[in-house]
C-alpha cells in the first residue's frame, strides 16, 4: 500500500530533532484541557533513552511544563515513574 504525499508530508513534519539531536514528535492540541491548570498549545516528546520519555508542554513556545515518564524496561509495560521536572 502507498500512502498518499501529503500522509507522508504530515507525518515528517511531526517528527523533527530538538537542539540536542534528540527525536522529537510534535503535538498540536487545540483543546488544551489535557493537563488541569495549564494552558497550552504544543506538546514536544523526546526519548533521551530506551525507559524514558519528557513531554515539553509549551505555549506560544515558551515552556510551561515538562513531565519525565520512566518505564521499567525498554518494552515499556510497567511505569516506574511520573515527574513534572
Amino acid at each position: 500500500m502507498t500512502l498518499s504525499k501529503s500522509l507522508l508530508d504530515r507525518q515528517r513534519e511531526s517528527h523533527t530533532l530538538d537542539s540536542n539531536g534528540n527525536t522529537v514528535v510534535r503535538v498540536v492540541n487545540s483543546d488544551s484541557d489535557l493537563v488541569i491548570g495549564v494552558d497550552y498549545d504544543t506538546i514536544d516528546t523526546t526519548f533521551p533513552n530506551s525507559v524514558t520519555e519528557v513531554y515539553t508542554y509549551t505555549l506560544s513556545a515558551v515552556v510551561v511544563l515538562q513531565v519525565q515518564v520512566t518505564y521499567t524496561s525498554a518494552a515499556k509495560k510497567t511505569l516506574l515513574q511520573v515527574a513534572k521536572l
